[in-house]
C-alpha cells in the first residue's frame, strides 16, 4: 500500500513538473517555482483522486494515439459525408455491446471513446453492457467496437 502511494506521488510530481516545463516553454529561469507548483499539484491530485492500483501500459497508450487520431478523422469525415448527402444516408439503430474487459476504469474509458468509432455514440453503461446508438445499421459497428475494446483493454493490461 505504501509503495503504491509513493509511486503515485512520484509519477504525479513528474507529470506536473513536465507540464510546468512545457508551459514555461522549456525555460529554467524560475525552476524553484515550477518544483513548488508540481509538488502542490501532486498533493492536490492525491487528495482529490486517490491511487487505485490501476496501471496503464505506456506502450499500449502510444499505440492508441495513432488509432485515436485515425478514428477521429474517419468519424468526422463519415458524419460530414452523411450530413451533406441527399437523401440522408442513415438507418439509425441501437445495439447492446457486451464488454469483455473486467476493469471498471477500462470500461469507463471505452464508453468515453465509443464516439470515435464512425457513426456511433455510447448511451448507457449497464454493468458489462453498453447501449450504443449507431447512425447506420448496415455498418459493421460490432467489429469496430471490438477493435476499440482491444486497444483500450491493452492499455489496462488485457490480452487479446
Amino acid at each position: 500500500m505504501m509503495g503504491q502511494w509513493l509511486l503515485a506521488v512520484v509519477v504525479r510530481f513528474v507529470v506536473f513538473a513536465v507540464l510546468w516545463w512545457v508551459l514555461a516553454e522549456g525555460g529554467m529561469y524560475q525552476w524553484w517555482f515550477g518544483v513548488a507548483m508540481a509538488a502542490v499539484g501532486a498533493g492536490l491530485s492525491l487528495a482529490l483522486l486517490r491511487p487505485t492500483g490501476v496501471w496503464v501500459n505506456p506502450l499500449a497508450v502510444m499505440r492508441f494515439v495513432p488509432f485515436f487520431l485515425r478514428q477521429a478523422l474517419l468519424g468526422g469525415v463519415d458524419v460530414g459525408r452523411r450530413a451533406v448527402r441527399r437523401p440522408l444516408d442513415v438507418q439509425p439503430t441501437f445495439i447492446d455491446y457486451t464488454l469483455k474487459m473486467e476493469s471498471m476504469a477500462a470500461r469507463v474509458l471505452f464508453v468515453c471513446m465509443v464516439s470515435l468509432v464512425p457513426g456511433t455514440v455510447s448511451c448507457e453503461l449497464r454493468g458489462g453492457e453498453v447501449a450504443v446508438h449507431v447512425l447506420d445499421g448496415r455498418m459493421d459497428a460490432r467489429g469496430a467496437l471490438d477493435e476499440l475494446e482491444r486497444h483500450v483493454g491493452a492499455m489496462f493490461g488485457a490480452r487479446g
